[in-house]
């Protein structure tokens, strides 16, 4: 508790917090709501901002310690960088889905189809900033605070001299600068936050990696926090408590004592499972066109059944009509050129169905998929292509779901009685002239440049870089083969825990959406930094030794 509580910190924020309740700015953006589910906000909305000033208090309080003046500076340069970005696509680049969580978020919903997280963040901005900018400038805090701890912690750990430390902080900069990381710290869509959460515990392993420190039990609560975060958030994240408690007993009795590793996986897990059945509670409690709690694992399955379907013949008719029970078999025939995510989508596809039909619909699918491995494999890499290769389809933008050719992207947000422009005039009028963009000629183009591509949808060099997923990967699988070599293990299960999301990315995606890669795009970038800095480093190391040897 001494370590976790700070008086001037706690004056500060019940400060601020009462000036916020108490002038109504909290209230502005917000109408509705249970009088419990205010109350737990507001107690919530304390913690919050408890947390965010009790790490500015600390970074200010140690401000002459070298590292964390780095921190500081790196912090405040990221921070500033975001602003003015923020200020050229303002009021940010909202689309589609988060929309939907920015308008719920109003009316204390919490949108639990992108998990209840989401819109409870929404709500945690908004209570702070009440116009929808304000989940932008919050989400451009907490991701600055995060790559200032990061980078001055890795550049400190691995640079040998003043100068290596200078150019590794100035990489790891620019990695954090790039487009696809820019277009969604300034979205509201939740891979944005989430990347650099996964980025912060990727980090602070590290650091106890490096540093062979008995660990502390404020570490052992933020490990714990970030995992459950990272693992609930985002479903295919559910094996994070598994690695990181493979980690923790790597580290040994040193660093952390197993018992105390067992028992953090254990409380870890059994919070991760109320999380999840509280979110499936409340998908069910929702109006949605789907509201079985079953219908997110089908929809990682509907793009390579679509296309298994597709070629089925007689010995299939028993898992056809198993299917049947619970999704349309009918519509997808008929519609071939339909990908999996709209056929989904689509009215009356998915029927209403038992748990037992659920579970002999998913043993029929897994029959099919090993029948035909070679279809649902091609299905998976096609859709992997056109999502990262950098070049798009057909000279077309890939990036859907922000920017992309689609109905509901981002540049639409203005073009009238589109479907964007439609939810984004739904959002609480109160805060209208808010939502307004500065120059919105000036906002399309600045998006346009970070997407790399023009009006058109053609693509610039920008796009076949940045927006490329083979160059990070193919990076990380270099470092593990490396890794591997050097028998580091340590590392090696920390690059299998970025690399083993790609794989269940790669399984159940059922769109071409960037963001679903995002966090494993940024973490792989900043490893594969880490082992070429350390691999430099040991081989001039070597050299040197050897030449002391020979003189």
């Amino acid at each position: 508790m001494k370590r976790l509580f700070n008086m001037q910190t706690f004056i500060v924020t019940i400060f601020i917090w009462l000036n916020l309740n108490i002038s109504g700015i909290q209230n502005i953006y917000f109408s509705g709501g249970t009088t419990l589910t205010i109350i737990v906000i507001k107690i919530l909305h304390f913690l919050f901002l408890y947390a965010i000033f009790l790490k500015i208090y600390s970074l200010y309080k140690n401000r002459k310690i070298p590292k964390v003046k780095n921190e500081i500076i790196i912090s405040l340069i990221y921070f500033v960088i975001l602003m003015i970005l923020l200020l050229l696509v303002w009021p940010g680049t909202w689309a589609d889905d988060d929309i939907t969580i920015l308008r719920n978020a109003g009316k204390y919903e919490f949108t639990p189809w992108q998990h209840f997280f989401s819109g409870l963040f929404h709500i945690m901005c908004l209570q702070t900033i009440p116009i929808p900018s304000g989940v932008m400038i919050i989400q451009s805090l907490i991701s600055a605070l995060i790559v200032g701890y990061c980078i001055s912690n890795i550049s400190a750990l691995y640079g040998k001299s003043k100068n290596q430390i200078v150019i590794i902080q100035i990489i790891l900069l620019l990695i954090a600068l790039f487009p696809p990381l820019i277009l969604y710290i300034l979205s509201g869509f939740r891979m944005g936050i989430y990347a650099y959460l996964e980025l912060a515990l990727i980090t602070k392993m590290i650091v106890l990696y490096k540093e062979k420190k008995k660990i502390v039990s404020t570490d052992i609560l933020k490990i714990s926090f970030l995992t459950i975060i990272i693992s609930c958030w985002r479903t295919e994240a559910i094996y994070f408590p598994i690695f990181i408690l493979i980690l923790f007993l790597i580290l040994g009795q040193e660093v952390i004592r197993r018992k105390v590793a067992v028992l953090a996986f254990l409380i870890i897990m059994i919070i991760n499972f109320s999380i999840g059945k509280t979110n499936n509670v409340m998908i069910k409690n929702e109006n949605y066109l789907v509201i079985k709690d079953n219908n997110y694992s089908i929809s990682a399955t509907m793009e390579p059944l679509s296309r298994i379907i597709e070629i089925c013949d007689e010995t299939d008719k028993e898992n056809i009509e198993i299917i049947n029970k619970v999704i349309d078999v009918k519509y997808i025939l008929e519609n071939p050129n339909q990908t999996g995510e709209q056929n989904f989508w689509a009215e009356g596809v998915v029927k209403e169905y038992s748990e037992e039909e659920y579970i002999n619909f998913f043993k029929a699918y897994l029959r099919l998929v090993l029948k035909y491995p070679d279809v649902a494999f091609k299905s998976m890499w096609n859709l992997f292509v056109k999502t990262g290769n950098g070049f798009g389809e057909n000279s077309k933008q890939t990036t859907k779901n922000l920017v992309a050719n689609t109905q509901r992207n981002t540049l639409q947000l203005y073009e009238e009685y589109t479907p964007t422009w439609i939810r984004w005039n739904s959002v609480n009028s109160k805060v209208q002239k808010y939502k307004e963009p500065i120059n919105l000629e000036l906002r399309n183009d600045t998006i346009l440049f970070l997407n790399g591509s023009d009006s058109n949808n053609n693509l610039t060099i920008i796009h076949n870089i940045f927006w490329n997923l083979f160059i990070p990967f193919t990076l990380i699988l270099i470092c593990l083969i490396y890794k591997l070599i050097k028998k580091d293990w340590y590392i090696v299960f920390l690059i299998l825990t970025i690399i083993a999301r790609v794989a269940i990315v790669f399984a159940t995606a059922p769109a071409q959406y960037f963001m679903y890669y995002l966090s494993a795009y940024l973490c792989s970038y900043v490893v594969s930094v880490i082992v070429l800095v350390e691999s430099i480093t040991g081989l001039k190391n070597k050299r040197r030794l050897l030449c002391e040897k020979n003189y």
